[in-house]
């Protein structure tokens, strides 16, 4: 269990792989769970590829991706903000 400054509170399970398998926090007073899944080594980096939340016991949102990549360039161009 973590605790901010503010005595917020997030529940962080680990799971017998040593990979994350779910947080749990209050959003708006209620809890929220994530739930990540379907662990796959990419380029070295272990990423989830299904994230499941769910709230007050019903599934609110259930991602799976197909693809990642990781270390990829970023053309500089994407954080230049438009002067309009």
């Amino acid at each position: 269990v973590l605790e901010d400054a503010h005595g917020a509170r997030t529940t962080v399970t680990i799971g017998a792989d040593g990979k994350l398998a779910s947080v749990t926090f209050l959003q708006q007073g209620a809890p929220v769970t994530l739930a990540l899944s379907d662990y796959r080594n990419t380029k070295g980096v272990w990423m989830p590829f299904r994230i499941a939340a769910s709230a007050g016991g019903q599934t609110v949102m259930d991602v799976t991706m197909t693809s990642c990549d990781v270390n990829v360039p970023i053309d500089e161009a994407v954080y230049t903000i438009p002067e309009n």
